[in-house]
């Protein structure tokens, strides 16, 4: 550390802490003809004599000699001129700006000379408080001195105190004391929102004796030195204000964010962190709040901020919520939170102003905290709007599952602007049209009745079988076991499933398919089994001239869902008395369900998945939802 004697103006170095005696340090704005490192040792000079710098360190010196200080030190402007700071070394510059903070809580008092104050009255119009270094040098010292620009002395700090927080916002207390600790992170942010420095990268330079960081100096970084101050301040601290920048002077809830939202653009996309400490301006009106759950800390690397919170995801809208452990004053029953969007599948992105998010929209009235568990977010700034990928023109039939999955074949008729592929079971549609594409009709093959009923066994090859087939194309069996008073009765009608509509609307359906030359008979038997299945029924031939049909054409039933489910197999196991009566005595059902849904195909693209499921009705409980690998 180099001092000046204030006698001499003599500057004498001083490598080691324990040995720096006494001394003043001075805060001033930066001006004309300040003086260097260099002139000052070239001091006899007439010149440097003249410049208007350096009287300034001499009226400086004299009146710490007045106050019976000896040594002095001063900063002319950190990064570009600096006296007593060698500019020419920059690692004497690092060090000098990384123990700045240090210093000026070392002096035994700060002279803060304003150059462009005469009186008290002018105070707060002086460029001393727009500027960024000026700040730790206000809140750092124990003893600030205020001089006019004739050197005559205005007030301390102390007795000003409630001037300073009129013009400064940091508080009276924080005036008082020194002491900062507590203040969170967002307030002390919010009190160098609107000051300037020269460089970029000082904004950032200035403020890490106020957080207790070091980092090294990066001139030509730009605003990314801002980004690794909050980096640095994040791996020591678990003060979530740090990302409660944003905050608007009207703040609204979730729902208002959203129903006043215009549109999304690449510009407002953003990661964790602020771009400078003016996006903190109103963060006096935060209330930090303890994280509970104890999350792991957020750790930064080249893929962004990897950090836990609690997220509420409206239904329907792509814009999701993180709450941060923060609310706001007078709105205690909301989380102080911010917009994200989720893009490539694997980061978010925060978007817009901070928001209001309710309690209630993470936990539910039974649960016994206000908190949920925190998830894992990935924060990240795209380079580009990330867009929704593109669905394919197809449909694919996803791989037919369920307990008699195996007991039907398949064939598959296409309307003129469809076509089907054995080999990718992909339907691919040359028109995104809103009309039916295709049916795929199964039929069931050869049925055993002694597969269906228990009761029902097959005899040994001298003894034998007493089945009654009604028709050998029809869809129903009737059997009666051998040598006994039960009989049963099997109805597994051809069915389609068919699907139509345009790609973002899709629908699917269910109906049974009758044969074209008995459709009658079979649908009298069908009725006299069970009404169920033929809610929804068609000939085989009536179908396939739909699907030739140019008009639009909408399900057959009128619904247009994503999600269908019907019986299309009945069994009824029944005992004859001895008087005649037939007791049912059993039954059973095997149902079909559909659903068309959008999700990734493959690695790169995504597309409609037909997903086919054929069980017993209390079988879908126990489904395991199928993805496309």
């Amino acid at each position: 550390m180099r001092l000046i004697n204030t006698t001499t103006l003599e500057i004498e170095e001083f490598l080691s802490e324990d040995k720096i005696p006494p001394f003043a340090i001075l805060s001033h704005t930066w001006e004309e003809e300040e003086c260097t490192l260099q002139q000052m040792q070239n001091a006899e000079a007439s010149i440097v004599k003249e410049r208007k710098g350096y009287q300034k360190i001499r009226k400086y010196c004299e009146q710490s000699l007045k106050d019976g200080l000896l040594w002095a030190w001063v900063d002319t402007y950190v990064g570009l001129t600096s006296f007593p700071i060698d500019k020419t070394s920059t690692a004497e510059l690092s060090e000098a700006i990384n123990s700045m903070f240090r210093w000026y809580q070392m002096a035994d008092v700060c002279y803060a000379f304003l150059s462009d104050v005469s009186t008290l009255a002018s105070l707060p119009k002086s460029r001393w408080f727009s500027r960024g270094w000026t700040l730790q040098e206000l809140v750092a010292p124990r003893n600030v001195r205020f001089y006019n620009c004739a050197w005559k002395f205005v007030g301390s700090k102390l007795d000003l105190r409630k001037e300073l927080h009129a013009i400064t916002t940091i508080e009276e207390a924080v005036l008082e004391t020194g002491k900062f600790e507590m203040i969170s992170i967002g307030r002390r942010m919010s009190w160098a929102a609107g000051r300037q420095t020269t460089r970029i990268e000082d904004r950032a330079y200035s403020l890490m004796g106020i957080f207790d960081v070091n980092m090294p100096l990066l001139y030509g970084e730009g605003h990314k030195a801002f980004t690794r101050l909050q980096e640095e301040i994040m791996k020591i601290s678990d003060d979530q204000s740090l990302f409660a920048w944003g905050l608007p002077a009207e703040i609204k809830t979730v729902h208002e964010f959203r129903d006043n939202l215009a549109g999304l653009s690449v510009d407002g996309m953003r990661g964790i962190f602020a771009e400078s400490p003016d996006e903190f301006k109103f963060s006096e009106r935060i209330h930090v709040l303890q994280d509970l759950r104890f999350s792991i800390p957020p750790i930064v690397s080249n893929n962004g901020v990897r950090i836990e919170l609690q997220v509420y995801r409206p239904t329907g809208h792509r814009i999701q919520f993180a709450a941060l452990y923060c609310t706001i004053h007078g709105n205690y029953r909301y989380f102080l939170g911010f917009p994200i969007i989720r893009w490539a599948g694997r980061w978010v992105a925060r978007y817009g102003e901070l928001v209001m998010i309710p309690v209630r929209a993470l936990v539910d009235a039974s649960s016994e905290t206000p908190y949920t568990n925190p998830e894992v977010l990935l924060l990240k700034a795209p380079i580009v709007l990330p867009k929704e990928r593109e669905p394919l023109n197809s449909i694919r039939l996803g791989w037919i599952t369920g307990t008699h999955d195996k007991e039907y074949k398949m064939e598959v008729h296409c309307a003129k602007h469809a076509a089907y592929s054995e080999r990718t079971r992909a339907l691919t549609l040359t028109q995104n049209v809103d009309t039916i594409h295709a049916a795929f009709i199964f039929s069931r093959m050869e049925i055993d009745p002694t597969t269906l009923f228990d009761g029902l066994k097959r005899p040994g090859p001298k003894r034998g079988h007493d089945d009654e087939v009604w028709h050998k194309s029809s869809f129903v069996i009737t059997a009666k076991a051998y040598n006994s008073s039960h009989r049963y009765t099997a109805a597994f009608p051809t069915f389609a499933i068919l699907v139509g509509g345009p790609i973002a609307s899709p629908w699917v359906e269910i109906i049974v398919v009758l044969d074209d030359h008995d459709s009658g008979v079979q649908f009298q038997k069908l009725h006299t089994v069970k009404e169920q299945p033929i809610q929804r029924c068609t000939e085989k031939a009536k179908l396939l001239a739909l699907l030739e049909d140019d008009t639009n054409i909408g399900p057959l039933g009128g619904k247009r869902v994503q999600a269908n489910e019907q019986v299309i197999m009945l069994w009824e196991e029944a005992q004859a008395s001895r008087f005649g009566l037939i007791k049912k005595t059993g039954q059973g059902r095997l149902s079909v369900r559909t659903q068309l849904q959008m999700m990734s195909t493959n690695l790169v693209e995504k597309g409609l998945i037909l997903f086919v499921t054929i069980a017993p009705p209390g079988h879908w409980a126990h489904e395991v939802k199928l993805r496309w690998w």
